[in-house]
């Protein structure tokens, strides 16, 4: 995959079902390099199904997911999850999955591991070599955290943090790993009014850098309608249109199934 440069994704005839309960039908659709797609649906739509598709985390019935670079595609179904990290590929979690003892730098420290160049015993050493590295790393993940606004609390440990807070540090996590496709799973649930504006400056700050595609699913359709290029709608496992914002908040089917009076951005 080309270096520091967003991917497109492509998913095509996705099938899914577990023990004859259809999840996932037929659903196709494609998002540009560089966009933030916006997957939205009602509970029980297929949503968070489907990003564990496109992150290996459950094997579909049917169907491709591919990413796209400049010069090469990479078969997603093929990868194990841990092998997309070095496709570009990271991820967050509805439910924080954080180490709740470990300080915010130590956890964000973990994204950054397969960065990590010095062999195992030169690091448990603590060569010169592995110590200039480990201080680049370090300064990676302290330059994120400052980017997004956490960086005073850079050496506490994250237990102790508001909830807003520790969706920032689960970002970063995702951000150091250097992903060309980002995949968000509720961003902003939990989140008051202000921390959720500051999370859209975010995602618009990261599309504008042109190294990261975003897929984001999310509930508040305020948000999505403000920061999303492209809205795929899903109801009960089946795709029921895409578009841009203003296309999908005008289309009567999807007004009645889901957007109802929040249809308006």
């Amino acid at each position: 995959m080309d270096a520091m440069t967003a991917v497109g994704l492509d998913i095509d005839g996705v099938c899914l079902s577990f023990g004859g309960n259809r999840v996932l039908k037929d659903v196709s659709f494609s998002v540009g390099a560089g966009s933030i797609t916006a997957i939205i649906g009602p509970n029980g739509a297929g949503k968070s199904s489907l990003l564990n598709v496109i992150t290996g985390v459950y094997t579909p019935d049917a169907g491709d997911v591919t990413i796209r670079g400049r010069s090469a595609e990479v078969d997603v179904l093929a990868l194990k999850p841990y092998e997309l990290l070095r496709h570009g590929v990271a991820r967050t979690f509805q439910n924080l999955e954080l180490v709740a003892h470990m300080t915010v730098l130590e956890n964000v420290l973990v994204g950054r591991h397969l960065r990590f160049r010095a062999a195992q015993i030169r690091s448990m050493l603590r060569t010169p070599g592995a110590m200039r590295e480990e201080r680049a790393h370090r300064r990676v993940c302290l330059d994120t955290l400052d980017f997004l606004g956490i960086g005073d609390v850079a050496h506490q440990e994250v237990h102790g943090l508001p909830y807003g807070v520790q969706k920032r540090v689960e970002l970063a996590r995702a951000l150091v790993t250097d992903p060309r496709l980002l995949l968000l799973d509720e961003p902003v649930a939990g989140l008051n009014d202000e921390e959720t504006a500051e999370m859209a400056d975010t995602m618009r700050l990261i599309r504008d850098t042109g190294t990261c595609t975003q897929v984001i699913i999310e509930h508040d359709m305020k948000l999505i309608m403000s920061v999303a290029d492209q809205i795929v709608v899903l109801d009960f496992g089946t795709l029921l249109t895409q578009g841009t914002p203003a296309q999908v908040s005008t289309h009567p089917e999807v007004i009645e199934a889901y957007l109802g009076s929040q249809a308006s951005p």
